[in-house]
């Protein structure tokens, strides 16, 4: 019998932030199948995440700078959060932030 068809299905999804140097490329060539029934989890790294005023909070490289962004995060391990809402799948977060960034700071992607 044959795999049923997927509901979701994308191939060579690539997401870049900024242009040029300052260019954040947060997703490469990613293939991607949904079937029904699944479940899919936004996973990011516990190493993004900081707590201000009491929420979670990561900082977001947008256009080359980065930006505070309160999320809803889920279960936890040592080393991903569940996202549950305050990021888009993709988005690219400032994983070890140091104190010397801030709102507006300009930041750009390490290889």
């Amino acid at each position: 019998m044959a795999a049923p068809s997927p509901l979701f299905k994308v191939r060579g999804l690539t997401k870049v932030y900024g242009e040029g140097a300052a260019a954040v490329h947060a997703i490469r060539g990613i293939d991607l199948d949904i079937a029904a029934g699944e479940i899919v989890v936004m996973l990011g790294p516990i190493s993004a995440l900081f707590r201000d005023a009491g929420e979670w909070t990561v900082f977001v490289a947008e256009d080359g700078r980065a930006h505070r962004r309160k999320i809803e995060i889920g279960e936890m391990n040592d080393e991903h959060a569940e996202v549950r809402g305050g990021l888009a799948p993709g988005e690219a977060v400032i994983v070890y932030p140091s104190d010397r960034v801030g709102e507006g700071t300009r930041v750009s992607a390490r290889e």
